[in-house]
């Protein structure tokens, strides 16, 4: 099995499960394929040396229908094209971007300017943000530190969401706030920051779980007001350092009618990966969150193991009240991505459509 991709904030935004590019974006953002791209590979002597494009650093990128810069789009003769995400207008790629820059001058009045204030109004959110998080927290906080300052010029629960949101972004040691160059760094800019921010790591570890389990109360308040089935997609892969990871995200639309997929667990898997063993975890996954009720389909891939886990979970169904609504093992589905990454799929469901699906994929991609 291949993995989910472990985000460094508390709770994980979703993305994908694999950690790589979804198959249909790597469709639809990729060249036109040759006719021999659907014939069978073909041996060759020498391994071929995998191409590392430089990331785009030009602002004209991020003036494009898709948020991402490094989207690609192409034209109907297979060329790479610069689109326009304020008209229909677009630039072939196959040179300088001064035409590009010219024209959202002159038809939008962008400038590169324009890129550095979408930051700027981007970062103001995520700081309204945690101070609105902040303001929902009825923890105690003391002052810490009365000689440098009165602390009024700063508020300790704003400081602690900014910081451990600082911290999980980073991928900071905990330790960082015992380093006497950046306590002075931090000084230099207020001096009031002793009388708030603690001087030693079990505190921020305290202040982690404290904000961690904050923002679990707070997901799980999202998914039992969700309009639809909470729907799981899960994997299992090795991590850098050797450790078994089974990863959990969740699928559904919100009350307020967002598709939302937070990543709800990142497990180190004990003992043998077999389906027995696998599917005690995910019904504890389950119990935890408390979605027994509103469950819905659980996608995994082709792994003999998988099978064997959704029909051990379905017998737990019946010596477990929690889960109610989970009624047989056809609720487990298989992975698109994975299948049409198959030259045949393995799975005799998607044998007839799968042509067909290929086809479209193809036209999409170079529409």
């Amino acid at each position: 099995m291949s993995s989910p991709t472990a985000s460094s904030d508390l709770f994980l935004q979703p993305s994908t499960v694999d950690g790589t590019e979804s198959v249909l974006d790597v469709f639809l953002c990729s060249s036109p394929p040759s006719s021999s791209d659907l014939a069978e590979p073909t041996s060759s002597s020498s391994e071929s040396i995998p191409v590392t494009r430089r990331p785009r650093t030009c602002w004209v990128f991020n003036h494009m229908p898709d948020e991402d810069p490094e989207a690609k789009y192409y034209n109907n003769s297979g060329k790479e094209e610069w689109r326009c995400k304020y008209c229909s207008k677009t630039y072939a790629k196959n040179g300088g971007n001064t035409c590009i820059k010219r024209h959202l001058f002159e038809k939008h009045a962008k400038t590169e300017k324009s890129s550095r204030e979408n930051v700027s109004a981007k970062r103001q959110r995520s700081i309204e943000h945690a101070l609105q998080l902040a303001e929902t927290q009825s923890f105690k906080r003391r002052k810490l530190n009365t000689t440098s300052g009165d602390g009024h010029s700063l508020d300790g629960s704003h400081l602690e969401v900014l910081y451990i949101k600082f911290l999980t972004a980073c991928h900071l040691p905990l330790r960082l706030v015992e380093c006497p160059e950046f306590r002075d760094l931090l000084n230099y800019i207020n001096n009031d920051i002793d009388t708030w921010l603690p001087t030693s790591h079990t505190t921020i570890t305290h202040w982690v779980l404290r904000q961690f389990n904050s923002m679990k109360e707070q997901m799980k308040s999202r998914l039992h007001s969700a309009r639809t089935d909470i729907h799981i997609s899960c994997d299992l892969w090795t991590s850098p350092n050797c450790l078994p990871i089974l990863g959990f995200v969740g699928h559904y639309i919100s009350e307020d009618g967002r598709l939302e997929s937070p990543t709800l667990a990142l497990v180190e898997v004990e003992e043998e990966h077999s389906g027995e063993n696998l599917a005690r975890y995910l019904q504890e996954l389950v119990e935890d969150w408390g979605i027994g009720s509103k469950l819905g389909y659980i996608q995994m891939d082709n792994a003999k193991n998988n099978d064997t886990m959704m029909r051990e979970f379905e017998d737990r169904k019946y010596r477990n009240t929690l889960l109610p609504n989970f009624t047989n093992f056809y609720s487990g589905i298989r992975c698109l991505g994975y299948q049409l990454q198959c030259k045949a799929p393995p799975d005799p469901m998607y044998r007839p459509h799968y042509q067909p699906v290929r086809t479209i994929i193809l036209v999409c991609r170079s529409s």
